[in-house]
Formats: structure tokens, sequence, C-alpha cells
């Protein structure tokens, strides 16, 4: 019984727990994996799961409780869920050194890209569907077109000068430490948001909300990147 009681003040105290959390593939990379590095040094007995997950299957996972939060792209209201804006990124075209698109320093213009071979994402990943989704990105088909199901994907493609790819900031970030180009992209300037997402009426757990914290901190602290804009971390 003491032990029990124990444990259920450990719990309250957000020193115990476990959380689930599905998240896009670059925010688990550059925010949640140092917010659960920060975590295990105050709560090392909260257990973590992160799923890399698609909107879709993280809206899912938070609707049906497999996972307390959920940080990711959102199209449109979705009914069952609170939405909280959290940060947006730029996109920009990504390629090689040796790309013909490495001649331009400054910025590109989304019309310059037609001539060239883009690598995709598949779209499902709210990546793709975004740019997908807007009328101004509309294009005559392309021949050769190459598309991979997850960006782990894209970077034997691209290094190897198969084409280009359109990715958010954050995203592009692991394919920039590995040596590729990222170049911002205008006429029009396309930014993805990224939502805190969680269960309307359902409150964090006190587990979920340490976590929740420690992803706020790690926020903060993300290295100052003009094509990143911080918009809520309290």
């Amino acid at each position: 019984l003491s032990e029990a009681l124990e444990d259920l003040q450990d719990t309250a105290k957000g020193q115990r727990g476990f959380v689930v959390v599905a998240a896009a593939a670059s925010f688990i990379n550059y925010v949640l994996s140092p917010a659960v590095v920060q975590l295990a040094k105050i709560h090392p007995n909260i257990r973590v799961r992160l799923c890399d997950e698609t909107t879709a299957g993280s809206c899912r996972r938070v609707l049906s409780s497999e996972a307390d939060f959920a940080v990711t792209t959102l199209f449109q209201d979705v009914e069952g869920l609170d939405a909280t804006l959290v940060l947006t990124d730029a996109y920009g075209a990504v390629f090689s050194t040796n790309h013909p698109l490495n001649e331009s320093t400054g910025p590109i213009k989304w019309s310059a890209l037609n001539p060239h071979t883009v690598v995709k994402l598949d779209r499902s990943n709210g990546i793709q569907a975004l740019i997908d989704m807007n009328p101004k990105l509309m294009r005559k088909s392309q021949e050769p077109v190459y598309e991979v199901g997850s960006m782990s994907s894209l970077f034997p493609l691209l290094v190897r000068d198969l084409g280009y790819a359109t990715l958010p900031a954050m995203a592009a970030q692991p394919l920039i430490n590995a040596g590729l180009n990222f170049r911002p992209l205008q006429q029009p300037v396309l930014r993805r948001n990224l939502y805190f997402v969680k269960k309307h009426g359902r409150d964090l757990s006190p587990a979920a909300q340490a976590l929740r914290q420690s992803m706020n901190d790690a926020l903060r602290q993300l290295e100052h990147n003009e094509h990143i804009r911080l918009v809520h971390a309290k």
C-alpha cells in the first residue's frame, strides 16, 4: 500500500509515467529528441515513445488516445482536437553541389524549378500535400518525376544528382548537414505550420505536461535560423 501511494505521488508530480507523442520526423529530430534528453535528467522514471507520423496518422493517434499529444501539420480544423501553432518554416529547394540550381546564390522562384527533375515525397506526407494543395504551384506534368515514401530516401537520390526536392527548412536540415544545398523559394513564399495537438477536453497527464515543458525549452534553445519562426513556446 505504501509503495502504491508513493507511485501515485510520483505520477502526480510528473516523476513517473509513460508518454506517447506523434510528430513530424523533423520535429522529432530537432526538438523532441533534445527535449527527451532534458526530461531524462529531471524525471528519469518517465518513459517516452516518439512516433514518426503523417498528419492523418498523428490526428488518428490523438483522437483514439494512442498518443498524449502530437506536433504536426494541419490542413483544416479537426473535430475533437485542440491545436496551437508552434512554429512555421519556409520551403526551399534542396539539391547537390553539382546541380545546375547551385549557380544561384539567393532565393529561387518556383517557376525556375520547372526545367529540372523533381524528387517528391508521397502525398500522404504533409510536406508534399501543402505543395499540391497550393493553386499557385500547379505545374505542367513533368517527366521523369521520382517519388519516395520517406525523408530518409531523399538523400541517396539527391546526392547522386537525380534531381531536387522542395522541403521546409527544418525538414531539410539533415540534408543540409550532410552537404546538400538549400535555397529559399519565393513567388510565392510557402511556409509549413506545425501545431501542438491534443484531444479536446482532455488534460495532459503530469508526465505529458513535463515533456511538453521540456519541448518548449528545446524550442527556445533552437539555433537561430532565418527560415524558421518560433510562434508559441510557453
